[in-house]
């Protein structure tokens, strides 16, 4: 049994959320999408805008290898990317949890689905 009181009550569209749940179960507390309770247009609209125009704002690339800790972590079957991670021994790799394992999708992967892929720079090449 996981017990969870988040309270974000410092944005004007959102409210204390406090839920009890079980681990592997897929209930969504408080709402659907955490403790927002309204987005502006009633729609996914803003989330697809987000993903359409990018979310980095006057960034710079990175040079190769200049943060060798970063790796990628990929679906073996279909290759899609999961998520970043970091890698943190020369066997351990560090990623957040909703990456591996989030009910609402039906995710629930194991090392033997996910491909770490060390020292890329480029996603496509």
């Amino acid at each position: 049994m996981l017990s969870l009181e988040a309270v974000a009550e410092s944005a004007q569209d959102r409210k204390p959320c406090q839920a009890t749940l079980r681990l592997g179960s897929s209930a969504r507390p408080c709402s659907a999408r955490g403790a927002k309770t309204q987005k502006a247009d009633k729609s996914e609209q803003e989330l697809l805008d987000s993903y359409i125009g990018g979310r980095i704002v006057k960034g710079e690339d990175a040079e190769p290898g200049s943060a060798p800790w970063q790796v990628m972590l990929f679906k073996k079957q279909p290759q899609e990317l999961i998520c970043g991670a970091s890698l943190i021994s020369d066997r351990w790799v560090l990623t957040a949890a909703h990456c591996i394992f989030y009910p609402p999708w039906d995710k629930n992967y194991t090392t033997e689905d996910i491909l770490v892929r060390i020292g890329k720079h480029f996603r496509a090449k």
